[in-house]
């Protein structure tokens, strides 16, 4: 549903979300943005795995669990 001033309008779970139409470029860096996060995610636990140390270990798992949640938060911005 489009409301005026280029917003539209959701239905999720009950409750109505609204959130601005993005252009191409935003939708680009959007998508780039997504791409670096997962990278981040990905290279965290593969140091975590690497790693003989739990301390270290745990903040490596700390680090990638942070970037998944900001790649969960960009990706909801799809939605």
């Amino acid at each position: 549903m489009l409301i005026s001033g280029g917003m539209t309008a959701k239905t999720i779970k009950g409750e109505i979300r609204t959130m601005a139409t993005l252009t191409s470029k935003e939708l680009t860096a959007l998508e780039d943005q997504i791409g670096c996060e997962a990278t981040l995610v990905k290279k965290y636990e593969a140091m975590a795995c690497l790693c003989s140390d739990t301390r270290i270990q745990q903040e490596f798992n700390d680090y990638a669990n942070k970037h998944r949640a900001h790649y969960n938060t960009l990706v909801s911005f799809l939605r």
